[in-house]
């Protein structure tokens, strides 16, 4: 092959691990620059590369999806290397670790203890998943209700609440009742809810529109 051929051989996606590992190899900088961008490339080559001495190189490194986690922290953790560098690779593990969390909080085998420690998560989006997983004791569920009412009420553990704690349910639907980001279509389920506090909660709540507040009363 001619040095074209290879070049666009290590940028190709669909190049094998092994062959990038030997492009990897090249003489040609600007054939181990496509090397080091590509999402192929084995790990150690990756790892590797993170000590060239070419900064194109080690940002693509850094910027790539299957750097390990621990190259990333030794290029954050770095003395000598490039600040811009340095802010890519924090802010992928950041992101990374962010992922991560969301992952578990969405994964119905989460341990509840897990769970109660991922619902004071400060990102939203995993605190949302927690509120939508079965595994979550009921309590952290509870103290969830208000900000993600639509994700309790969807929650799969209510059906089982119903024969087996109902006495819960109705605490939850009480804590939905009063959160001000329902969705009008649990609104209107409420509205005619047997108990009569989520009803009131929903007639009070100052986010219930007018013409469903009107049926609810809490009578």
């Amino acid at each position: 092959m001619n040095i074209q051929q290879i070049r666009k051989q290590a940028q190709d996606k669909n190049t094998l691990p092994e062959i990038l590992a030997k492009l990897a190899q090249s003489e040609d900088r600007i054939t181990q620059k496509y090397v080091s961008a590509n999402p192929n490339t084995p790990e150690k080559v990756l790892d590797y590369f993170s000590n060239d001495s070419d900064l194109f190189i080690r940002d693509n490194v850094a910027n790539n999806p299957s750097t390990s986690d621990s190259t990333l922290r030794k290029i954050a953790n770095s003395s000598t290397e490039h600040l811009s560098t340095i802010n890519v690779a924090k802010n992928v593990l950041k992101k990374r670790a962010i992922q991560q969390k969301e992952t578990q909080a969405r994964d119905e085998n989460t341990s509840p203890e897990t769970l109660a420690e991922l619902a004071k998560n400060e990102y939203y989006q995993t605190r949302k998943y927690v509120a939508s997983n079965p595994n979550t004791p009921l309590n952290i569920l509870e103290s969830l209700a208000r900000e993600f009412p639509a994700e309790i009420m969807t929650n799969p553990i209510l059906e089982l609440l119903i024969l087996d704690n109902p006495s819960q349910l109705l605490t939850l639907k009480r804590e939905v009742a009063k959160s001000h980001n329902i969705p009008e279509s649990i609104l209107k389920e409420l509205k005619n809810d047997r108990d009569r506090d989520v009803r009131l909660n929903i007639a009070v709540n100052p986010s219930t529109p007018y013409e469903i507040r009107k049926d609810s009363g809490g009578g």
